[in-house]
């Protein structure tokens, strides 16, 4: 109840993330979204692309706190008309029912019981034995894929600059390499990375660092890990700009 009271209503969002960045402040704990947040309110100019929006939450943030055009990526169907539904008042933003790959067409997407953990890949080892409730597959489905170049050269976007977040389930590495022509054109990075083998054929935090010091981007920050029931970090967020 609380929750969506929060969703639905902006300045129960503003304060909600006042309080927590107060405390991570307090705690002087690193902070991401104030970090993004900084970097899009000193570039106005830059279109904040949202990979894996699932329903709107960090559009959201970016919308409430910044002047930034927004471009929404969402494959999972139930969660698309979610995210088009609870967004259809917004100015500023475009939503697109497409997962973001390295080839465009068609491609296999599983959906599991807590839809945050969808992903193009299959899960691994830290899936299956520690989050196998959230993680267990209820469907297979067809989603439609587009590689970043091919959808910047179909909007004409080649002038655009771009700040990228990627939220993909183990698949950004592949979200990258489609981007390959275009990463001249995106100013930054924000990614979820894996430590552990969550997801078949997943791209690691190292190989993503590696991938992106070899286009000439800059590691800025590294965010507090998710661990799992021993302790073990699995999962963290990470911070790339080129400037």
């Amino acid at each position: 109840m609380i929750n969506s009271f929060i969703l639905k209503h902006k300045l129960a969002r503003l304060t909600a993330r006042r309080i927590a960045r107060l405390g991570r402040k307090l705690l002087r704990c690193p902070d991401a979204w104030h970090d993004v947040q900084s970097f899009l309110t000193s570039h106005p100019e830059v279109v904040y692309i949202d990979v894996g929006a699932h329903i709107g939450m960090t559009v959201d943030r970016i919308l409430d706190e910044c002047s930034n055009k927004v471009c929404a990526f969402e494959p999972t169907p139930e969660s698309f008309v979610q995210l088009s539904r609870r967004t259809n008042h917004r100015n500023n933003l475009r939503c697109f029912n497409l997962g973001l790959t390295d080839s465009t067409g068609e491609a296999p997407f599983f959906i599991n019981n807590n839809e945050q953990t969808n992903s193009i890949l299959d899960n691994d080892k830290v899936n299956e034995e520690c989050f196998s409730s959230f993680t267990t597959h209820r469907s297979i489905v067809a989603i439609r894929t587009t590689t970043f170049d091919d959808w910047v050269a179909c909007e004409k976007a080649h002038n655009t600059t771009f700040f990228m977040k990627l939220d993909v389930q183990g698949a950004e590495l592949k979200v990258l390499v489609g981007a390959i022509k275009s990463l001249p054109q995106i100013a930054g990075l924000y990614v979820e990375c894996q430590l552990a083998p969550t997801y078949k054929g997943q791209a690691t935090f190292w190989e993503i660092n590696q991938f992106l010091e070899n286009q000439g981007y800059i590691l800025r920050n590294i965010y507090p890990c998710l661990r799992d029931l021993s302790g073990r970090a699995i999962q963290t967020d990470a911070l790339w700009t080129r400037y």
